[in-house]
């Protein structure tokens, strides 16, 4: 795996810290693995801090992503992405949002957590 996860259970929701090298295969295998320890620590809300990951992503890996969020998170789980705000387009977003997803993408942490913990 080309990317580094690091993972803290807190109280009210699980923060990943994701770096490295983005491709689509890493994408699909972090959702899976962000959806199971949701399962292992009974949390239904995440924090995905992907500041330090390095490349682009397609608009159609993108949709791709956010149509796979909606598969494997449904709408069990609350789940709020941090990017840098230059590379953020909404598409994954609204791809998830649309099919059933509780998903949010921002370029801030403040936000993110203000969205994530709302009820």
């Amino acid at each position: 795996m080309s990317i580094t996860v690091v993972t803290a259970v807190l109280p009210e929701y699980i923060r990943f810290d994701v770096s490295g090298d983005y491709s689509l295969e890493e994408l699909f295998e972090f959702i899976d693995r962000a959806k199971a320890a949701a399962d292992r620590a009974g949390r239904d809300r995440l924090l995905i801090d992907a500041r330090r990951i390095e490349g682009r992503m397609s608009e159609a890996d993108r949709f791709l992503g956010g149509r796979q969020i909606a598969d494997v998170f449904g709408s069990r789980l609350k789940a709020v992405c941090i990017m840098p705000t230059e590379q953020i387009t909404k598409l994954g977003e609204l791809t998830a949002v649309n099919r059933g997803a509780r998903f949010f993408v921002t370029g801030t942490e403040d936000e993110a957590l203000r969205w994530l913990l709302a009820s």
